[in-house]
């Protein structure tokens, strides 16, 4: 396994540092199972590298660029649930709370959502007795 691939996994599966385990006691079984995680990143790192030729770097990073659009496209389709699917008014839903929970400001949360996301969020549901809610004024968030 070349250099390169080894230290791209060191980026992507660091080793814990002492009080970054919760609890403390944890820590041993955090470093070995970072150093697992390190050895088959890189594996299978490799098996791409060897499969299509191209450079480590550049595959590590649109990996992860495709695993941060699939990330954001969730956080959208769990915004949609909880503000959709769920009634609107379940107590700790607002639109508040699921922002701050997505670690999103207020008015980014609402603007992400789209009717695609929700229809998303329908079909992952499979069943027509999970319709969106008709959120009422009354129940919208202050901004």
């Amino acid at each position: 396994m070349s250099n390169r691939i080894n230290a791209i996994a060191r980026i992507a599966h660091p080793h814990p540092r002492q009080g970054e385990v919760t609890p403390d006691e944890s820590y041993d079984d955090a470093a070995i199972q970072a150093q697992e995680n390190r050895e088959d990143y890189a594996e299978n790192l490799q098996v791409l590298v060897d499969g299509t030729d191209e450079d480590a770097l550049l595959l590590a990073l649109s990996t992860a660029a495709d695993q941060r659009d699939q990330a954001e496209r969730l956080i959208r389709e769990l915004l949609a649930y909880g503000r959709h699917f769920t009634g609107g008014t379940q107590p700790g839903y607002s639109w508040q709370t699921l922002a701050n929970a997505a670690r999103l400001p207020y008015a980014t949360a609402r603007r992400q959502v789209s009717d695609g996301d929700i229809a998303a969020v329908r079909d992952a549901l499979g069943s027509t007795n999970h319709e969106p809610a008709r959120a009422s004024g009354a129940d919208e968030d202050p901004q």
